[in-house]
């Protein structure tokens, strides 16, 4: 082998490696734009399941309502349970979930949504919000804590009725 030789195959070797540096880099640029665009995704899903179609309650929210259910005896009441506990709102696939998970049947989870569902959607103690979605007609909000009226300071030392006038 001469250097001339030697000279031509290293330039070519150079060449095809710089060719495969394109070809990885242009790999990478697509392989980031994919992961961006599932990132994007899934914090839409994310977003999604925490508004409104994932769970009524989070995590320590969902215990405290599991224990409440748990202690229901029927499913009907722990509909009303769930009403009480969500300011009278009630979601078939969450209410079905939240009882199952109470214990309170173990039935497969569409026979519990399914019967969550006709049971709200046949009675008149329920109105239909939206798909899935009912309201409680006779929820009355829990009442805020009343204000408490400032009392003059000289309320608690003087007594009205030894007024002389």
């Amino acid at each position: 082998m001469n250097k001339q030789t030697t000279k031509r195959d290293l330039d070519g070797l150079l060449a095809e490696l710089y060719a495969d540096k394109e070809r990885l880099a242009e790999e990478v640029q697509k392989t980031e734009r994919d992961i961006a665009a599932v990132e994007r995704t899934l914090s839409l899903v994310e977003s999604n399941d925490s508004e409104s179609a994932g769970k009524v309650f989070d995590e320590s929210e969902d215990q405290i309502a599991v224990a409440t259910i748990a202690q229901c005896k029927t499913q009907r009441a722990a509909l009303y349970e769930i009403a009480k506990l969500n300011d009278g709102t009630v979601r078939a696939t969450d209410a079905g979930d939240l009882i199952i998970k109470a214990g309170l049947s173990d039935a497969k989870r569409i026979s519990v949504i399914a019967t969550a569902h006709r049971f709200m959607s046949q009675s008149d103690e329920w109105e239909w919000t939206e798909p899935g979605t009912f309201r409680l007609k006779a929820f009355i909000p829990p009442a805020s804590k009343p204000v408490q009226q400032q009392r003059p300071a000289f309320a608690s030392v003087v007594d009205v009725d030894d007024l002389p006038f």
